[in-house]
Order: C-alpha cells, then structure tokens, then sequence
C-alpha cells in the first residue's frame, strides 16, 4: 500500500529488487539471469540513512556486496527523499 502511495513506508517494510544481466541480441535487450540483489528496511532507529538499513547481495552466493550502505546505497536514495528514499513506483 505504501508503494502504491508512494510513501511513506511504515517500520518494518521491505524492498528487494533483483538486478538482471542485460542480453542482447540485435536491436532487442532483454533480461538475462539475476545478478545481483538490493535490498532495503525501514527501521527508524538507522538515522544515519533516514529511517533505512540498505544492503546488496551478490546472487550466487548472496554475500554482501557493499561495503560502507551510506555511501554506497543512501547517497543516491536522497534524490527520492519525496517519495521515502524509494526509485521503485507502482505499476498497476
């Protein structure tokens, strides 16, 4: 409901979203496998990231790929802060 409105995300919320392999094949790109995945809780105790806990996990072996989140993750997430730090929009 809260991606539907576009925010804000109650504590507790999650986001996952897969990242694909970009395939190619003339003038035609499609999705391939999964190569990695980023992920996203609302915990209003991270205030350091406004309200967010950010990670990403490599899809094979789904260790984790980031290193320092507020840099990483949050740095590029403060251009959505009107839509509660969220790329993602509902597509009915």
């Amino acid at each position: 409901m809260a991606n539907r409105a576009g925010g804000p995300y109650p504590d507790g919320s999650l986001v996952i979203v897969g990242f694909y392999e970009p395939l190619r094949e003339g003038d035609v790109i499609s999705q391939g496998n999964i190569i990695w995945y980023a992920a996203m809780k609302k915990d209003s105790s991270a205030t350091e990231t406004s309200g967010w806990i950010f990670n990403g996990f490599d899809s094979g072996s789904l260790q984790s790929k980031i290193g320092d989140p507020a840099k990483d993750c949050y740095m590029c997430h403060v251009s959505r802060k009107e839509d509660d730090y969220i790329f993602s929009k509902y597509v009915p």
